[in-house]
C-alpha cells in the first residue's frame, strides 16, 4: 500500500515554477546564434527517424528508473529518512494519549487539523 502525505507544493506553485523554467530556457534557446554546421549542412532525409531504438530504450529505461526510485520513496521514503512520527500527526510529535492535550490541540488549529 502506497502512502501519500501531504504535497509540498500546491498546483498553482507548480503551474509557476513551469512556467519560470519553460520561460528561461526559452529565451536561452533563442538568443543561442545558428551553428554554421548547422546552416550549411545537408538535409536530413524525410524518412529519417528522430525515435530511433536507441532512444526508445532510453526512455523506458529512464521512466523504469524513475517509477521505481518514486514508488520506494513514497512507500518506504519515512523510514530511508528516519522520520518516526505517525500519519496524521504533521506537528512531527507522536500521538497523545490524552485528548486534553491543549498544546497538541493549539499545533493542529495551526495546522489547519482541528
Amino acid at each position: 500500500m502506497l502512502i501519500f502525505a501531504q504535497s509540498p507544493i500546491n498546483p498553482v506553485q507548480l503551474l509557476w515554477i513551469n512556467l519560470i523554467m519553460d520561460t528561461f530556457a526559452a529565451l536561452a534557446l533563442s538568443t543561442e546564434p545558428p551553428l554554421a554546421s548547422v546552416i550549411k549542412g545537408m538535409p536530413i532525409n524525410e524518412d529519417a527517424s528522430v525515435l530511433s531504438n536507441t532512444v526508445w530504450r532510453q526512455i523506458f529505461g529512464i521512466t523504469a528508473w524513475n517509477t521505481i526510485i518514486m514508488l520506494l520513496l513514497m512507500t518506504f521514503g519515512r523510514t530511508i529518512i528516519g522520520l518516526d512520527y505517525p500519519l496524521g500527526c504533521p506537528t512531527g510529535r507522536s500521538m497523545p494519549s490524552d485528548e486534553s492535550d491543549a498544546n497538541y490541540a493549539k499545533e493542529l488549529k495551526e495546522y489547519n487539523y482541528s
